[in-house]
């Protein structure tokens, strides 16, 4: 599966090391989404925020974070029930990350934190040493208490390969 990854950021076509670890780092948010639909995530919870419209809807922007929203309200919502079956779906790509939750129960917004520093090794990257880190970080954030009547929209992401 690795490869598949390296077809994908060749897709970016960039040589700039900026711009290869910002690929890198959406490569490995699209994953994390499939890891997230293969657990059921989006049958209670909504993909929002910028990285959304992004990946969703191609803007022109970056955003370091994935966000989302429940569609019903849950203060008691745990992102563990979905954390194991995202880190497999890594193991499938060949990748091993860290996955940890961050939350509190009393937080109106649950986080929870990926990292990763095999990546770059594994694609035989090099990236910019000064100004960016090896490491790759993905914060999760997700309301447990969404407004009243938020309305909600499915688009799907269609891409090659995929978790078992």
């Amino acid at each position: 599966m690795i490869d598949l990854i390296k077809e994908r950021l060749e897709e970016y076509g960039t040589q700039d090391p900026v711009q290869k670890q910002y690929a890198v780092k959406e490569i490995l948010q699209e994953i994390a989404l499939f890891g997230l639909w293969k657990t059921g995530f989006f049958e209670y919870a909504a993909f929002q925020g910028g990285s959304s419209l992004r990946i969703l809807y191609g803007m022109p922007r970056f955003s370091e974070d994935l966000d989302f929203i429940l569609k019903q309200p849950d203060p008691g919502f745990e992102w563990s029930a979905y954390l194991n079956g995202m880190t497999a779906c890594f193991e499938t790509f060949g990748l091993t990350v860290e996955i940890l939750d961050k939350s509190r129960m009393d937080q109106r917004i649950k986080k929870a934190l990926l990292k990763n520093d095999s990546t770059g090794l594994q694609l035989n990257l090099t990236f910019a040493r000064e100004r960016l880190q090896k490491i790759q970080k993905i914060k999760f954030e997700i309301d447990v208490n969404p407004p009243e009547h938020s309305l909600f929209n499915y688009t799907y992401i269609e891409k090659k390969g995929g978790c078992n």
